[in-house]
């Protein structure tokens, strides 16, 4: 099992993105982290698509993430998060 974190700047996006959301939205949003979540600590090696040898995108419903992982230390960390729907992709 890995230990996942988020960047302050991730949470802070995320913030964002669920304050900008229609209300309807934000119980999806709040259910896709919560999988992003349970899926980066049931191997966070494997999840989502490979970006390079230690980073990752994974998406979730219009969720999207970039994490980097340390695979010794079982730790996962997202750096960038945005939503699919017109959110633009971290550079």
């Amino acid at each position: 099992m890995f230990d996942v974190s988020w960047t302050d700047d991730a949470i802070e996006e995320l913030s964002r993105i669920w304050m900008d959301a229609h209300p309807e939205d934000r119980e999806l949003i709040t259910s896709a982290v919560n999988d992003i979540e349970e899926t980066l600590m049931t191997p966070a090696d494997t999840a989502g698509e490979s970006r390079s040898e230690i980073y990752r995108i994974l998406i979730v419903s219009n969720v999207a993430v970039q994490y980097h992982f340390w695979p010794d230390r079982r730790e996962a960390q997202v750096g960038n998060v945005w939503r699919m729907n017109g959110g633009s992709a971290p550079e």
